[in-house]
């Protein structure tokens, strides 16, 4: 798949989280979902990661970006009784700010 050029101006708040549902084969119900980043342009074009993350990079907001979407997704889930999860790498353990939105 051909990365596409992001032509328009975005911020953190344009990155939103999709959800994927983990399905459980034997019983076919959701089991849990995954939280995946997804860029929504205002023109209404979707963006994966692949795509947008090394802008996010040379700005230096992965942090911001990976608390950001913590807080969508357990705002989300908050009153879901379902599993859920987002990808967080070794060096967002190590942002103080960051550990402590997830604790909190």
């Amino acid at each position: 798949m051909p990365i596409r050029e992001i032509s328009e101006d975005f911020s953190i708040d344009d990155i939103v989280p999709y959800f994927q549902p983990i399905v459980d084969l034997q019983s076919q119900g959701v089991w849990r979902y995954e939280c995946l980043a997804r860029l929504i342009t205002r023109g209404d074009k979707t963006f994966l990661p692949s795509e947008f993350l090394y802008l996010i990079e040379r700005e230096q907001h992965v942090n911001t970006l990976a608390a950001s979407m913590f807080v969508q997704c357990a705002s989300y889930f908050h009153d879901v009784n379902i599993p859920w999860n987002i990808n967080i790498t070794a060096n967002d353990l190590h942002n103080v700010e960051l550990t402590n939105t997830l604790i909190t």
